[in-house]
């Protein structure tokens, strides 16, 4: 399945570091993408799989301003929401590297490992980071008929809390 984001644009919408480890970074967009953006677009995200490349899926993807209910908007696009997922993906990934013996943290001579709370701080808040970015890309969507695939799911007041959960 193709990435709707590469790594160097999640480098570019967020700090994944100078050096970064590109298998990683790749997995977290995909699982990103294949969790996080499909359980917040829905069926619609299909149409975005399929037409992201083309100039009418531009707006949506890079962002841009629009109209909507007599109300001028600017949102961010589906790239930097997707960057958000997949970075809240990353910072756990990237601490931790699989062994013959079980997950291990990484250790270096210039460093210290950062506390595991530290890191869900990190990643609870590129998910909310997400949820704004999100509010504003939704109103895009139903202003514009081109996307009629698109159903809003109902409010959920504690929509920031439950949404998404956090090891």
């Amino acid at each position: 399945m193709t990435n709707l984001i590469t790594v160097q644009e999640l480098a570019q919408f967020r700090d994944i570091g100078k050096k970064y480890d590109e298998d990683k970074a790749n997995e977290a967009i995909s699982l990103a993408q294949q969790s996080d953006l499909i359980a917040i677009l829905g069926d619609f995200y299909f149409d975005v799989l399929a037409n992201y490349q083309e100039t009418t899926y531009s707006d949506l993807m890079n962002g841009s301003a629009f109209e909507y209910e007599e109300n001028s908007y600017i949102h961010q696009g589906i790239k930097k929401l997707l960057a958000d997922y997949a970075y809240s993906r990353y910072v756990y990934m990237v601490n931790v590297a699989p062994s013959p013996f079980g997950f291990t943290t990484k250790i270096t001579n210039n460093g210290e490992v950062v506390d595991r709370n530290i890191l869900k701080d990190i990643t609870k808040q590129a998910q909310i980071d997400a949820g704004y970015k999100f509010k504003f890309i939704e109103k895009y969507i139903l202003s514009n008929p081109l996307f009629s695939r698109y159903v809003k799911e109902k409010e959920d007041t504690n929509f920031f809390n439950n949404k998404f959960s956090v090891i």
